[in-house]
């Protein structure tokens, strides 16, 4: 065989294997489904390009060129969806190669085919459309502004133009060969760069893309010299070529996972020098944990170090919405997270993660899924598997963790590891695990001394009240009644003014002296069973009585049976103070929504076994009072339940510490959850029973 053919006939068969390693994927996207495409394109240009300069029948030629002249659309295809990005030039490429490449198909079929002329345009046009596709990539690197994805982006376009030039290059005319031959080694370097960016989810970098090549190399010449030496040197007739080639592909099978773990990790370690100490890493920040006693700076510091070790392409912790309807990004480092994980597309992992409450990996939950039976209709497990599957690849997740806060899955930390030269191994995964388990205490414990801290400070003002009480209201009284004593009526109007002021200020203070001693004292109510919906109704009736017609309330219960055990006094104290902060939230005017449902406002329950059923027969229901009013600074939200903070000019700045202690004496919770310039809510959640639990 002569080295054109040899060169052809290599460049079909690794082609061929790309195209099958793809296709026999479990799950594929659009990008694999078009990569396998491309590279069956390619198999199959180069092996009817083969056959016909054996045979030099025409046929083979033909279709040769017939499959090579849409080769240009594919790869533009596969290069603008892999990259997301699509500009003026790809467009116009798009509009050129849909004119031209029916036409040049077409004339295929013709006598025309037999013009030396029209196969060298055909051949010119390919050309010409895939160098002005990579040569495009340059422009759009121009446009990236991460410099990593950048030089990822130019060697791409690097390897596509160069495997272009030298096939021009390699382009020989002969009597009997009207095909170019191709620099092989460029051509398979960009295959094997694409499959590997595109089956990785991201472009490697000029690293990773030589380690990769290097550990090819290394695994491919020790297979190679294996079958040389027991099937070529020590083969002395066929039937021993036979039983040796059968017991070294066995052998070769059972080894070639620790093969190829053992060649990974001596190239990454002495030749590319991308070796990551992790696990120190992970025991040293184990140790920090303790020492930490800020949420906010613990998740920060979990993400820091995670990503820092450049074992993964991103780290993110998702927090629960505040409708419960989706995990939204709360700190993240890396390239391509997903924005949100959603509970209606993603209800399976959803649920999935608050059932078994433990890490979820997507490659053990793959190897699982393709070992169980196939049946001819899935079971409701398969299922509930499949589709969270399906959500890990659509989000492009590795691992999920879930962290619970009060038996509430709060948080999600996705990883994504695909692709890196090193992903973490079993080892490192156990200190991973055993890392955010600690996390996750260390989170409940921090929202317990968040509550020792506010029930010090209730003492604390407990004690303060008791002492200043009588110190306080003693002189008020007597400064209210010499006031009254003098009788504004009988003295001149100005000085009638200032005797009114004195009044209104000491009523203004006693108030305040009121509320501080409400707020320092415990709990003394008696609570009752009651309709929710009905006291809602009369208090919704009370309040908007003798309220300006500006003012409207839109009122919304999805649970209308639900009793609840309240004290109905300061419940409707709360409600009352909660509808005058809306109020003059929106000086304007505006709607008041009120909505109560026990369950996700979608409709679902998608988060049954984490929204809480913490006693036979109780669940939870919500109330959130939302209005549309100037919002609250997302660095005031945490203070608004400290006492005398306030943002109004006239408050005191205990009505929402007294709501939420008097609603967390009834076993709730009182939050808030607001935006500057757009509103807020205040979400109220009680225990709900039905009728006949409390029969």
């Amino acid at each position: 065989m002569n080295e054109p053919l040899r060169v052809d006939l290599v460049i079909s068969i690794i082609a061929f294997s790309l195209a099958l390693s793809v296709s026999f994927r479990s799950t594929r996207d659009k990008q694999q489904t078009l990569l396998s495409v491309f590279s069956f394109f390619i198999a199959l240009i180069f092996l009817f390009k083969y056959i016909f300069l054996e045979t030099s029948t025409h046929i083979w030629l033909r279709l040769s060129i017939g499959l090579l002249i849409p080769l240009p659309i594919v790869a533009l295809f596969l290069i603008s969806t892999f990259l997301k990005e699509e500009n003026n030039l790809s467009i116009e490429l798009y509009t050129i190669q849909y004119i031209f490449a029916p036409i040049l198909i077409v004339g295929l079929s013709t006598p025309i085919f037999n013009n030396k002329e029209f196969v060298w345009f055909s051949i010119s046009y390919v050309f010409g459309m895939l160098l002005f596709t990579f040569m495009n990539l340059v422009y759009i690197s121009s446009r990236e502004e991460n410099r990593s994805q950048k030089k990822r982006i130019i060697l791409l376009s690097v390897l596509g133009t160069l495997s272009i030039f030298f096939s021009i290059l390699a382009l020989k005319i002969k009597s009997t060969l009207l095909f170019s031959g191709t620099d092989a080694l460029l051509i398979i370097l960009f295959l094997y760069y694409i499959s590997e960016s595109v089956l990785n989810g991201k472009l490697l970098d000029l690293q990773e893309f030589v380690s990769r090549i290097l550990i090819l190399l290394v695994i491919s010449v020790i297979i190679s010299v294996i079958y040389w030496i027991f099937v070529i040197l020590i083969s002395y007739k066929p039937s021993d070529m036979l039983l040796n080639s059968l017991a070294v592909s066995i052998s070769i099978t059972l080894v070639f996972d620790r093969l190829r773990q053992y060649v990974a990790g001596f190239i990454s370690s002495y030749i590319t020098a991308r070796k990551r100490d992790f696990t120190a890493r992970i025991k040293r920040l184990r140790k920090e944990i303790s020492s930490i006693i800020d949420a906010e700076i613990l998740l920060k510091r979990v993400v820091d170090e995670i990503f820092a070790s450049q074992k993964v392409n991103y780290c993110a912790f998702f927090i629960l919405s505040e409708e419960r309807t989706y995990y939204r990004i709360h700190y993240a480092l890396g390239q391509q997270i997903p924005e949100r994980i959603d509970n209606i597309m993603d209800h399976s992992l959803i649920e999935m993660l608050s059932e078994q409450r433990q890490i979820i990996v997507r490659e053990i939950m793959e190897k699982r899924y393709s070992q169980e039976p196939s049946l001819p209709e899935e079971s409701s497990q398969q299922l509930k598997t499949r589709d969270a599957l399906n959500s890990l690849v659509r989000l492009d997740i590795s691992l999920i963790f879930p962290v619970f806060i009060e038996n509430e899955m709060y948080y999600l930390l996705a990883i994504n590891d695909s692709g890196v030269p090193e992903p973490l191994n079993a080892e490192e995964l156990g200190e991973l695990i055993e890392l955010l388990e600690q996390v996750s205490v260390s989170l409940q414990n921090l929202r317990i001394f968040e509550g020792i801290k506010e029930k010090d400070r209730l003492a604390a003002l407990g004690e303060m009240a008791a002492g200043l009480a009588h110190e306080i209201r003693n002189p008020l009284g007597a400064i209210k009644g010499a006031a009254q004593y003098l009788n504004p009526a009988n003295l001149p109007q100005e000085e009638a003014e200032f005797l009114k002021i004195i009044i209104e200020e000491t009523d203004r203070l006693n108030r305040v002296l009121t509320q501080f001693l409400d707020y320092s004292r415990p709990y003394q109510g008696e609570s009752s069973s009651v309709s929710l919906d009905n006291l809602l109704r009369q208090i919704i009736r009370l309040f908007s009585s003798d309220k300006e017609q500006k003012y409207s309330i839109r009122y919304s219960n999805s649970s209308e049976d639900s009793i609840v055990k309240i004290d109905t006094e300061q419940f409707r104290q709360v409600m009352i103070n909660i509808l005058k902060n809306a109020q003059e939230a929106m000086p304007d005017g505006g709607e008041i929504e009120i909505k109560v449902y026990k369950e996700n406002p979608i409709g679902r329950k998608i988060l049954s076994t984490v929204l809480m059923r913490e006693r036979e027969g109780s669940d939870k229901i919500f109330i959130d009072i939302t209005d549309k009013g100037i919002g609250i600074d997302e660095k005031d939200i945490k203070k608004v339940f400290i006492p005398f903070f306030t943002t109004k000019k006239s408050g005191t700045g205990l009505g929402l510490a007294i709501s939420r202690k008097i609603i967390e004496s009834q076993n709730g919770k009182l939050e808030i959850f607001s935006k500057k310039g757009e509103g807020t809510t205040v979400r109220i959640t009680l225990l709900s029973f039905s009728p006949e639990s409390l029969k």
